[in-house]
């Protein structure tokens, strides 16, 4: 077991590891050197709610990026062909729109109102990107994604 995972008690019958920002980037630079040490460029954690207004983190680039709540803890890993297209999905609303605040997710995923921070890994290429994802969903398992967990 990954010495920096922590035990999180949800009920008196169950509990769930829940990984860290640390776990995620020990996890994907595991991945890089094990496979290939892919040229990776990573963003600070990025508040999403104060920041709503500004250009999403290695926008215009492929990668995988994290989602985490306001504590640092993992809630969902996606993938990305464009940053700033993937992540405007997730969070940015129709200006247009004039019944949502600005900056909060429009998903109805169950992760989604808890989501404060993203952090992003640009790869060179896109095709990269499916096989790292995979890798740290299996390996970080995050409450947020369901394909990939093996239980």
């Amino acid at each position: 077991m990954n010495a920096y995972l922590e035990i999180e008690e949800y009920s008196s019958q169950m509990t769930r590891i829940v990984a860290t920002i640390r776990d995620f980037r020990f996890r994907v630079n595991e991945y890089s050197t094990r496979y290939g040490n892919m040229n990776l460029r990573w963003s600070e954690p990025w508040d999403i709610q104060c920041n709503f207004d500004q250009t999403w983190p290695n926008n215009g680039r492929p990668g995988c990026y994290a989602i985490f709540d306001r504590d640092l803890k993992l809630l969902y890993i996606g993938k990305t062909i464009n940053f700033g297209k993937r992540l405007g999905e997730h969070f940015k609303v129709d200006p247009t729109d004039p019944t949502r605040k600005r900056g909060l997710p429009k998903t109805t995923e169950a992760w989604s109102p808890k989501a404060h921070y993203v952090l992003t890994v640009a790869l060179d290429h896109a095709y990269e990107a499916p096989s790292l994802e995979e890798y740290l969903i299996e390996k970080l398992q995050p409450c947020g994604n369901r394909m990939g967990i093996r239980t």
